[in-house]
């Protein structure tokens, strides 16, 4: 009879302090697998957005244009803010604005090394080496004026086109220019490093790469 009273006294103990707070290690990662790695969820990352606007083109509903729309002006805004969280000296009302092609502008000012191309080297002094750490690739200020200028256009209430019409010429238009947006920003941003995190660091080395062929003439 002792002998099953330690026994059971040792079970309680080891679901205690075993069980029990694996049980609780577990559940946590279960619920930050939840909350994070939920692609449903909002975050800052453009990628998520250009994701989901390709998500809903390919429904090739032509009521979720609108909503594709949107998750790529989401996305564009996202990625040029993103680089202005690195460059110095910018003005809060500047930061405040919604404008895309504003910040894109401030990006800039009276600096236009961001519209090259780069390739980022660390300088590892002690060994005399570089050691390559990403690539740079330039969001165009006259680009990213052209995208956001045709994405605010479909975010407003349009009459020129017929409605209840599923192959108006204006979806077909309209889905050709956001798959060729939503193939162009994700170009754009898979692999690429942020410009100013870099660009005036003494330890960092940004040696200019020529632009690929019809980096310009995209869409």
């Amino acid at each position: 009879m002792m002998t099953n009273l330690l026994k059971a006294v040792f079970g309680l103990v080891l679901i205690i302090i075993f069980h029990i707070p694996r049980l609780i290690y577990q559940c946590l990662l279960v619920s930050y697998s939840y909350v994070f790695n939920n692609v449903e969820n909002l975050t800052a990352n453009p990628k998520e957005h250009i994701k989901r606007a390709q998500k809903l083109l390919s429904s090739k509903h032509n009521s979720t244009l609108l909503y594709a729309a949107l998750e790529l002006r989401f996305a564009v805004e996202r990625m040029v803010k993103g680089e202005l969280l690195f460059k110095e000296k910018v003005s809060l009302n500047t930061w405040r604005k919604r404008d895309p092609s504003i910040h894109a502008r401030a990006l800039r000012g009276n600096d236009n090394r961001i519209d090259n191309s780069y390739q980022i080297y660390f300088i590892a002094k002690r060994i005399n080496e570089k050691i390559p750490v990403g690539v740079y690739k330039p969001f165009p200020l006259e680009k990213v004026k052209q995208i956001d200028g045709k994405l605010g256009d479909l975010l407003h209430a349009n009459y020129d086109f017929n409605l209840g019409v599923c192959n108006d010429p204006w979806y077909i238009k309209t889905r050709r220019f956001l798959n060729e947006t939503a193939g162009y920003l994700q170009a754009l941003e898979n692999g690429n490093t942020k410009f100013y995190a870099y660009a005036d660091d003494s330890n960092y080395e940004l040696v200019v790469k020529e632009l690929g062929p019809g980096h310009e003439s995209e869409q």
